[in-house]
């Protein structure tokens, strides 16, 4: 019995394939209303559940449901639930048998191995599987896989660093089975996986031939009250093998992080994929783009010309000698005399920039014997020369070349 509500699951394909590779094996039946527990369970005849990848929107079931497929389960019946990109599925795999599961982040590629675990101690799972499944899945698959398994949980298929791909859940007489694999297309192996988990209810000699439920026999409480001493023997090895895997993906991240190269500086220079806007260039070593805003009578005006001119646009402020010289020797001598982003706002010679990527820099080009205090005061405003180095004059002591910078885009 297969969910197939399209608000919910892909019914163009993804589900489609999983009852195609269902319908070569057994009577495959569909439901579309995941609010009615009787719409799960089907008809008497009904062996097992499948629910697809939940890719299309978050299916949350009520308490009734939960419990009716849970008896469902418990007295024989098989459940198959798919995994998804989200966590959509194991949240209801979780409400359901009241696990804990969680979806590790992201997909992991196979092959994945047939294990040789406890699942092959179980004698309906043997019976039924052993034989049928191959001994590897496809390296091809992608698996969201789901962790923090029950310690009653018997990982069949396992993937790298011991992540299972497969696993079955004892419940009660019948089996839960989850299947981290996304149907998004059908593959002959992963399609035996699934007739495989199916056919455990066939297998299952001690699940009544009548579902959900009837009334519990003696000899029913006896196969019961054995199956869960059994499994509970294995909880202490499963524990253990849980926690030796968490040990072994520890130590495998560590020797991953210690073999990592450690920058021990930042790049200073401008990704080569990187960008100028129109009209700029960008200058090697230094990191900015550059370009010629137009001759300014003053400083100021060079300022709003450079600010008007894109967003993060500035006056040239060389912050260094090694892009002071850079620029002067890209633009000298057509712009002559040149504009720089350095000024004494307050007239009391004390010099800073006026912004942009110097902005806190203490680096100065000063022509000897400037900046200078005249007679009249300070002069609060800086050019570069014809030697690369910096004089100071008045705003309106222009014209000079006005050059503007930005930060260079990424392509």
């Amino acid at each position: 019995n297969v969910f197939h509500d399209g608000r919910y699951v892909d019914t163009t394909r993804e589900a489609n394939n999983v009852i195609d590779a269902l319908d070569d094996a057994f009577a495959v039946t569909t439901f579309t209303n995941g609010a009615d527990p009787a719409a799960w369970i089907g008809g008497a005849a009904t062996t097992g559940i499948m629910l697809p990848e939940l890719e299309r929107g978050s299916l949350a079931t009520t308490a009734d449901v939960n419990a009716a497929v849970l008896a469902f389960v418990e007295a024989g019946g098989v459940f198959v639930s798919s995994n998804d990109a989200g966590s959509d599925n194991e949240n209801v795999f979780n409400a359901i048998f009241g696990t804990a599961l969680v979806r590790l982040g992201g997909s992991i590629g196979g092959p994945f191995s047939l294990t040789d675990g406890a699942w092959r101690d179980d004698p309906v799972l043997n019976a039924a599987l052993s034989t049928a499944l191959p001994t590897s899945l496809p390296g091809e698959a992608f698996v969201f896989p789901a962790v923090n398994l029950p310690p009653k949980a018997l990982p069949i298929y396992v993937g790298l660093l011991g992540v299972p791909a497969v696993f079955a859940l004892p419940v009660g007489l019948g089996y839960a089975f989850f299947i981290d694999f996304d149907w998004f297309e059908s593959t002959q192996e992963w399609d035996r996986v699934l007739r495989a988990c199916f056919a455990v209810a066939f297998a299952n000699t001690a699940a009544p031939t009548v579902l959900p439920t009837p009334a519990p026999t003696t000899e029913v409480a006896g196969l019961l009250g054995a199956l869960e001493d059994k499994l509970a023997a294995q909880s202490a090895e499963l524990s253990a093998q849980f926690v030796a895997l968490g040990d072994r993906v520890d130590t495998a991240l560590e020797a991953f992080l210690a073999g990592c190269p450690v920058p021990t500086s930042l790049p200073t220079s401008a990704p080569t994929s990187a960008r100028c806007p129109e009209g700029y260039e960008l200058l090697d070593g230094t990191g900015r783009c550059y370009g010629v805003a137009a001759t300014a009578s003053s400083w100021t005006a060079c300022r709003d010309r450079c600010a008007a001119a894109g967003v993060d646009t500035t006056m040239v402020s060389p912050c260094s000698q090694d892009e002071n010289d850079a620029v002067w020797a890209a633009f000298w001598p057509q712009t002559n005399d040149y504009w720089i982003g350095h000024f004494d706002g307050n007239s009391d010679g004390i010099f800073d920039w006026q912004g942009g990527a110097c902005d806190g820099s203490t680096y100065s080009n000063w022509e000897e014997g400037r900046p200078r205090l005249y007679l009249n005061g300070w002069r609060s405003y800086v050019y570069v020369t014809a030697t690369s180095e910096w004089a100071d004059k008045g705003n309106l002591a222009g014209p000079h070349a006005c050059i503007c910078e930005a930060a260079p885009l990424l392509s």
